[in-house]
């Protein structure tokens, strides 16, 4: 961070650890970012941003049998990965439109 040349900010979140042995320490998390909104809409999009690719993961999971890869060998999970997550997309690009 010391030889960029861009402007950043530094947001520090304290809060407090739940059910934790040493209850006293509060935890801190950090966030670096250039974003020129304020800080609580950069906090709000940065606690939002895998809200996305956790439910697409979800959805490959349950309702395209990703559970478990079928077999060893790269090459065929490899094709069947892409099997799947190509009809994954078939799958939703055709519930957004409307017939």
């Amino acid at each position: 961070m010391n030889e960029t040349r861009k402007a950043f900010r530094l947001i520090v979140v304290k809060y407090r650890r739940q059910a934790e042995l040493f209850a006293d320490a509060p935890k801190y998390h950090v966030i670096v970012s250039n974003r020129v909104a304020s800080t609580a809409d950069t906090l709000i999009c940065y606690r939002q941003r895998g809200e996305t690719s956790e439910n697409g993961i979800k959805e490959l999971k349950i309702g395209f049998g990703m559970e478990r890869m079928p077999c060893g060998q790269f090459a065929a999970n490899a094709a069947f990965f892409s099997a799947s997550a190509s009809s994954s997309t078939t799958c939703s690009c055709c519930s957004s439109t409307p017939l």
